[in-house]
């Protein structure tokens, strides 16, 4: 009978052994699950400063800045376009390559500062340019320092500039000065997060171009949906439209007064963790634009030709963000 006794309570004891590990794992796999609040606090503190990888924005359009104060975004893309003269877009193969920097820096919670930087080569087979650009942008986020934070909102104001530094024409290399253009911007937009993974951006911009002793008066619109299919993935598409009236001649020639020109991107990036403060990835672009440079860079408006000349470009560069 003791036997018997002996074996029951050892059983018993290794089913309670048993019941125990199993009721210490179902919170772990409940809690391997987004809790309805953990995914509603993500939503809701989504443009806050969290020890998540930030996603970097750096086009020439933003939507969203660093989170952190005093945090910094760093780029670099390297990009282009070829015009194959058997396309009859041109008389002769048009092809244009760009790199350069970008940068975003976050000053405060309610104030950002951000650039780009480039260097383009332009050749249209009896003629090559060499053009420098910058950007510096600043930001407020009076919605921000509000108290909201399912939204990040931009109040800028920037300028922009476009400078042909060489010129090669049949062989013959010119060191030209003053042939640039100048564009001044103020605009409103902002970024809503709509779901987990989903986020809807929107900006309108007023722009002032000078562009030798002629002027511009623009307009842009643009619109960017983003989709996280995971934390560290981000797939974007934009459309961008400019409007654009023109004095009657531009530097000499006679242009068209007015017209409207869209851009559509599709945007990829991917962003790493290799430090507790650094994220890193590459990032892809894919534009197709009606104009060539149309809005986006006065000074190539020179020729008539290059107003109705489509084409597709693109980018890849790599992002970091450090907090």
């Amino acid at each position: 009978m003791s036997t018997r006794a002996g074996l029951g309570h050892r059983r018993r004891l290794r089913a309670a052994r048993v019941l125990v590990a199993a009721a210490a794992f179902v919170p772990t796999v409940v809690a391997a699950r987004p809790r309805p609040a953990a995914r509603d606090a993500a939503v809701r503190d989504a443009y806050l400063c969290r020890d998540a990888p930030e996603h970097v924005d750096l086009g020439s359009t933003r939507y969203t800045d660093p989170r952190c104060r005093r945090g910094v975004w760093l780029g670099a893309d390297v990009g282009g376009v070829v015009l194959p003269a058997r396309l009859g877009l041109f008389d002769r193969t048009v092809w244009t390559v760009r790199t350069g920097p970008a940068w975003a820096v976050r000053l405060s919670p309610w104030l950002s500062l951000g650039g780009r930087h480039g260097l383009t080569w332009y050749d249209a087979g009896n003629a090559r340019l060499r053009v420098h650009d910058h950007q510096v942008e600043l930001a407020l986020h009076p919605w921000v320092a509000s108290g909201h934070r399912r939204v990040h909102d931009r109040l800028t104001v920037g300028l922009e500039t476009h400078a042909v530094l060489r010129t090669e024409v049949d062989g013959v290399a010119f060191k030209l000065g003053g042939v640039r253009d100048f564009v001044a911007t103020v605009g409103y937009g902002a970024e809503h997060r709509l779901a987990r993974r989903w986020a809807l951006g929107w900006h309108g911009q007023l722009r002032q171009a000078w562009v030798f002793v002629d002027t511009q008066r623009q307009l842009r619109l643009g619109l960017r949906a983003v989709v996280m299919p995971r934390p560290r993935h981000r797939l974007a598409l934009e459309s961008i439209l400019y409007a654009v009236d023109r004095n009657p001649r531009q530097a000499g020639t006679l242009v068209p007064r007015r017209g409207a020109y869209a851009q559509f991107a599709l945007d990829y990036a991917w962003m790493g963790t290799p430090a507790r403060n650094l994220a890193l990835g590459p990032a892809l672009r894919l534009r197709y634009a009606t104009g060539f440079l149309t809005g986006e860079a006065p000074i190539y408006e020179v020729r008539e030709e290059s107003l109705s000349t489509s084409y597709v470009d693109i980018t890849l560069g790599v992002r970091a963000s450090w907090r």
